[in-house]
């Protein structure tokens, strides 16, 4: 199995070597998120997360998977972090969020309503804001606490 080269023939579902695309995705990802973003912006992050409270986590479909794995990812290291995928809970949560939060909201296609009704209503609360979508890195609308 080459895991270096992206298939040639992709015509043929059957034909296409699944892992080697998979990790093609995964290394294009992470070598596009390297591109667009400075260290400034890493040290504003970590800064961001370090001294929230808690941490919420929205997205719906692939983007939830997205939030599971941005919640299991940073718990390790002993964030608080509560990924939601379903839109009411959402909602509920971006309700209860605070000033003290930091509020990320996942998707795709950056044109998800329900992850934009929620992150919204944080935003309210005066919740740290970030959105992810695949057309740019995170951006972020909060202050320095």
């Amino acid at each position: 199995m080459d895991l270096q080269n992206t298939p040639k023939n992709m015509k043929n579902i059957k034909q296409v070597d699944y892992f080697a695309k998979l990790y093609q995705d995964h290394l294009g990802i992470i070598d596009n998120t390297f591109h667009i973003t400075t260290y400034d912006n890493i040290q504003k992050a970590v800064s961001f997360l370090t001294k929230a409270n808690k941490i919420h986590v929205y997205g719906i479909g692939s983007s939830g998977i997205a939030a599971q794995e941005f919640k299991s990812k940073f718990f390790r290291i002993g964030l608080t972090v509560e990924a939601i995928t379903d839109p009411h809970q959402s909602m509920m949560d971006a309700a209860l969020s605070n000033e003290n939060s930091v509020v990320i909201g996942i998707s795709i296609s950056g044109t998800t309503k329900e992850v934009i009704s929620a992150v919204k209503i944080a935003k309210k609360q005066g919740a740290c804001i970030w959105d992810k979508t695949s057309l740019h890195c995170f951006r972020y609308y909060c202050f320095l606490i």
